[in-house]
C-alpha cells in the first residue's frame, strides 16, 4: 500500500528534490517553487509533470508486439511471471554457451544484437509515481 501523494510532508519532497549534500535553498527559484507544486498534486493540464522512477528495465520491443499478436484484442503489460519467465531462459542460455565455451556464438549474438534498428531493438519500460501533471506518450 503506498501512501497518498497529497499527504507528502515537506521533509518527504525535500529528500526527493535534493541529494544527501544539497538543500532547497541551494536551487534556483523555479526549482524551489515545485515544492508547492508537489503540495497541490493537481492534475491539471497546466501544472507541471512531476514523477519519480523507482524502477526502469529494458524490455525488447518485439517481445511488446509479440504480446499484442498473441491477444488480438488489446496489448497487456507484462506480469512479474513474464518477466521472470524470460530472466530464466536468458540465464539458461548464458550457462549453456558457458559451458559449450563457444565464445564465437557469444560473439555472433552480441554483433547481431549491435546490429539492430532501433525498432527491432530494446525499448525501456518504468514505474513512476507521479506527483503532479498528467504524464503523456510523445
Amino acid at each position: 500500500h503506498l501512501p497518498d501523494p497529497r499527504n507528502i510532508s515537506r521533509e518527504r519532497i525535500e529528500k526527493l528534490m535534493c541529494s544527501g549534500v544539497q538543500t532547497l535553498d541551494s536551487f534556483p527559484l523555479d526549482t524551489r517553487q515545485l515544492v508547492d507544486d508537489f503540495e497541490r498534486c493537481s492534475l491539471d493540464d497546466s501544472a507541471p509533470v512531476i514523477a519519480f522512477i523507482s524502477k526502469m528495465f529494458a524490455v525488447d520491443k518485439k517481445s511488446l508486439l509479440q504480446q499484442h499478436q498473441n491477444q488480438s484484442a488489446s496489448i497487456r503489460p507484462l506480469t512479474q511471471e513474464d518477466i521472470d519467465r524470460r530472466r530464466e531462459i536468458v540465464r539458461r542460455r548464458k550457462e549453456d554457451a558457458e559451458k559449450a565455451k563457444d565464445l564465437t556464438q557469444i560473439d555472433e549474438e552480441e554483433k547481431a544484437a549491435e546490429s539492430l534498428t532501433e525498432d527491432e531493438g530494446e525499448t525501456f519500460l518504468a514505474f513512476a509515481r507521479v506527483f503532479s501533471g498528467t504524464l503523456r506518450p510523445d
